[in-house]
């Protein structure tokens, strides 16, 4: 904590030492920015991979019991004001990613504190809360998805129903991800991020070798966000392309692919 107050452009908290760096930007009636701490205060022991068990046991919390709070409240402020979108800048994937068997993979993400997020989906419901966006890194990789409870029951990728929000995941500046790590090349890249896309119905978009960055652009009736990539980190270059959009009409919780950047 000590080298992120000093290394990164954020406000310190007062009074010092304290590790709080969840806080809310408002921007008028368009959105409130509501940024998360999902890796350090309030946090559970992450579970080990492959628990799923452990992964979905009901006392496990990503967020601890004050931030939780104080998210619902800035939630139902963001409401009250008047806020078309919540926006959520967090850390860790908040929509499932699921395997071929249905189950979730990744215990760092939401996925493996699967009772904060079904607290948060009841939140939201009970106060009719919609128009949620999620800003997600971490990972990476590229990702845009509808946020369902469980994306294999009780949702329809066609229409979106049964979906909270949507989760726009950015790829990194420079780093790799495991994937390129681990697989080597983007061919076979390739091929899983189209077989997890596959078990995963609710993903819109994936991509997992290119690095870059995102645009979110918004207005009062719809959202888009747009990734582009460039060919290489290796060296210097002025060059970047538009890999993909997903749009979000206002009230629809709901990506669909856009034909162009916003």
């Amino acid at each position: 904590m000590k080298a992120y107050f000093e290394w990164m452009p954020i406000r310190e908290p007062e009074p010092w030492p304290s590790q709080r760096t969840y806080r809310t930007f408002r921007f008028g009636k368009l959105l409130d920015l509501i940024m998360l701490d999902t890796r350090l205060i309030g946090r559970s022991r992450q579970a080990e991979w492959g628990d799923v068990e452990g992964m979905r046991h009901p006392d496990r919390t990503l967020l601890g019991d004050r931030q939780e709070r104080w998210l619902y409240g800035e939630l139902a402020a963001a409401k009250a004001a008047g806020a078309r979108w919540p926006v959520l800048g967090q850390q860790v994937m908040m929509g499932p990613m699921l395997d071929a068997d249905g189950n979730p993979q990744n215990p760092d993400q939401w996925d493996g504190y699967e009772a904060s997020r079904n607290r948060l989906f009841e939140f939201l419901e009970s106060e009719r809360i919609g128009n949620l966006v999620v800003l997600t890194g971490d990972v990476h990789q590229s990702w845009g998805m509808d946020v369902p409870r469980n994306p294999l029951a009780g949702y329809d990728p066609d229409t979106g129903a049964g979906s909270y929000g949507v989760d726009f995941v950015t790829t990194a500046v420079s780093s790799p991800s495991s994937k390129l790590r681990r697989l080597g090349n983007e061919e076979a890249i390739a091929a899983e991020v189209a077989e997890e896309l596959a078990a995963n119905p609710h993903k819109k978009f994936g991509e997992a070798f290119h690095r870059g960055y995102c645009v979110l652009d918004l207005n009062p009736d719809r959202i888009q966000n747009d990734w582009f990539f460039v060919p290489t980190v290796e060296e210097k270059t002025d060059q970047q392309r538009w890999a993909a959009g997903i749009r979000v009409a206002s009230g629809t919780q709901h990506g669909v692919r856009a034909d162009g950047p916003a």
